[in-house]
C-alpha cells in the first residue's frame, strides 16, 4: 500500500476547470493572484481610482513584466508554508517597487 505522501506527489496536478470549461493551471492562478495583490497595493499607495482604467492597465502591464519564475517559486514556497499571501505581496512590493 502506498503511503499518503506518495499519493499526494502523484496527484499534485492542481489544474482546475472553470464553469465555461476553460482549464487553469495552478501556476497561472498563482501568477494572477500575485499580479492582483501587487496591483491592489500600488493602487492604494498611489491613490489610483478604480475608474482610472488607463492607469490601472499601465500598472497591470508593469507588474506583469516584473513577475518571473523566481517570484512564482518564492510565492509557491510561501503558500505551502501556510503564511498569508498578503504578507508576501507586501514584501514583494517593497522589493520590486
Amino acid at each position: 500500500m502506498k503511503d499518503f505522501n506518495e499519493f499526494l506527489n502523484e496527484n499534485k496536478n492542481l489544474e482546475w476547470e472553470d464553469i465555461f470549461g476553460k482549464k487553469h493551471s495552478h501556476i497561472d492562478t498563482l501568477k494572477k493572484d500575485i499580479v492582483d495583490g501587487l496591483v491592489h497595493i500600488i493602487m492604494d499607495e498611489n491613490k489610483i481610482s478604480e475608474k482610472a482604467f488607463e492607469k490601472i492597465d499601465d500598472v497591470i502591464s508593469d507588474v506583469k513584466s516584473k513577475i518571473n519564475d523566481e517570484i512564482i517559486s518564492e510565492a509557491e514556497i510561501h503558500l505551502q508554508s501556510g503564511k498569508r499571501m498578503s504578507l508576501f505581496y507586501e514584501q514583494l512590493y517593497d522589493k520590486l517597487f
